[in-house]
């Protein structure tokens, strides 16, 4: 069967994730040619055994429409791992009536937003992850030097860390690209919003010679990158995105955020830029709930 042995690599090397606690329950949908496939991650992947790998795409969502109110937004319309201040939220939302509240405490660097894993890719492969953020005022960005937002991980074939490929923040809120394989950190004019839900993307194209990053706010093109490589050697793979991890320097106050309609998918999207880069876009549903502010969740 062409490609079985990379899929059952894959697969091996997804059920060694789940086992690590990187993935708890997530749902996806592996397509393949020609009609898709859905169904729980590993009985999916497993049927694309009879394709060849080249012809399989995945996609991963979190809406948060399933979990309890006040629980960790883990399972399976959460992430794999939630930290410790990531709960269902129905608050806000920006689709449905659920979301994810995550919470910034004050001097703390850890502790918030959650992360998903999902089939090895690699040299050639691209995936795109775009989700929803809200932050509350008053909302500090003070930090030294960066907050990280939206996170795409690079390892070895062992699972040894490599890079990040990341949407980051800075003091002033402004949106910088960051390619740890290249030490490349630029940062753009475009800011972040407060008090308002925000469509966040950002595509990688898995390359040891030519890769590329781009960044989209609100299905703009802020920044794009495509003279870095985006691997470290053509034998990395990836297999992990993570929405926040490190507030550099702390949170500057006790802070709230929201986040919502995540998608992470390998299948390249119908969708595209002003530019016709293929992008997830955003998408018009919206909702915010008239909640009292000062609820616990």
């Amino acid at each position: 069967m062409p490609g079985a042995s990379r899929v059952l690599s894959e697969l091996r090397s997804f059920t060694n994730l789940t086992r690590m606690g990187r993935v708890h329950s997530k749902k996806m949908v592996v397509r393949r040619a020609p009609a898709p496939i859905r169904g729980g991650l590993i009985i999916g992947l497993a049927t694309s055994l009879w394709a060849p790998a080249s012809s399989y795409a995945w996609t991963l969502s979190a809406d948060f429409e399933a979990g309890t109110v006040g629980a960790r937004a883990n399972g399976t319309s959460g992430f794999g791992y939630a930290t410790t201040q990531t709960f269902f939220s129905e608050t806000r939302a920006h689709g449905g009536v659920r979301s994810a509240r995550v919470g910034f405490l004050q001097g703390a660097e850890e502790g918030t937003g959650g992360s998903v894993g999902y089939p090895n890719l690699s040299e050639g492969d691209e995936i795109w992850a775009r989700g929803y953020f809200y932050f509350a005022s008053p909302f500090s960005w003070a930090c030294s030097p960066v907050v990280k937002i939206l996170r795409i991980r690079v390892n070895t074939a062992s699972d040894s860390h490599v890079a990040w490929h990341s949407v980051f923040a800075n003091s002033q809120g402004q949106i910088l690209l960051s390619n740890e394989v290249q030490s490349h950190q630029p940062t753009t004019n475009v800011r972040f919003d407060v008090d308002q839900w925000q469509s966040i993307e950002i595509y990688v194209k898995f390359s040891a010679t030519a890769g590329i990053i781009r960044i989209w706010k609100n299905g703009q093109l802020v920044i794009e990158d495509k003279s870095r490589r985006t691997l470290a050697a053509s034998s990395n793979v990836s297999n992990q995105s993570n929405v926040f991890t490190y507030w550099n320097g702390g949170h500057p106050q006790t802070q709230y955020g929201w986040i919502d309609d995540f998608v992470w998918t390998s299948e390249r999207p119908s969708s595209v830029d002003a530019h016709g880069n293929p992008m997830i876009g955003p998408t018009s549903t919206r909702r915010d709930l008239t909640v009292p502010f000062n609820l616990r969740y």
